[in-house]
């Protein structure tokens, strides 16, 4: 995992960075990240400024983060998008999208000219009964993605847009809650 996300790199020492940040369960905030240097940084969220001592215990990914007081071990992973962060906090899990200014500006330049990611989640609670595409399958809008079960009948989840399939998140037989990833799309190139 890149030092970028986790510990604020691209905000340079007492500068600030802009970061807008999206869950899967539809969460978002705007926050604000100053390095103070030594691995302190000032955050600023909902107009709240907290001071945050961030250190990474080794690069694996597993940080502490001391904030209000307290103390936090921490697990951010990363996958292929450096923006796509799955963050691990005493015994919790989040999934989350964060996107510095320059990123969302060109995250929503690329979906004002139609070339947008799409990030297939789990609509209702079920068990994925079958996967039908594999990591770099090229889908046309309304092919199948996965069949999922749930309240014992099965539903077949399509692509909206369509695309390159660049990560599956779910396996055969394993069973979702509502708004869990399981399968993200991102544009074909002309």
């Amino acid at each position: 995992m890149g030092r970028s996300r986790a510990a604020g790199s691209n905000a340079r020492r007492g500068n600030s960075m802009k970061y807008f940040v999206e869950g899967i369960d539809g969460y978002q905030v705007e926050l604000n990240l100053r390095d103070l240097g030594g691995g302190k940084y000032e955050i600023q969220v909902d107009g709240k400024i907290h001071e945050a001592d961030i250190s990474a215990v080794d690069r694996l990914g597993q940080y502490t983060i001391g904030l209000n007081h307290a103390t936090y071990a921490a697990s951010i992973e990363q996958n292929s998008d450096p923006t796509d962060l799955h963050v691990g906090i005493a015994g919790g899990r989040w999934h989350f999208q964060v996107l510095d200014e320059r990123e969302r500006a060109a995250s929503e330049l690329s979906s004002s000219v139609g070339g947008k990611a799409e990030l297939v989640k789990s609509q209702m609670p079920g068990l994925v009964v079958a996967i039908k595409v594999s990591v770099g399958d090229v889908l046309q809008p309304g092919e199948a993605l996965l069949v999922l079960e749930a309240m014992k009948m099965q539903n077949e989840v399509v692509t909206e847009q369509g695309g390159r399939v660049c990560e599956i998140s779910v396996e055969e037989g394993q069973p979702v809650e509502n708004g869990v990833p399981m399968i993200r799309l991102e544009p074909v190139e002309d």
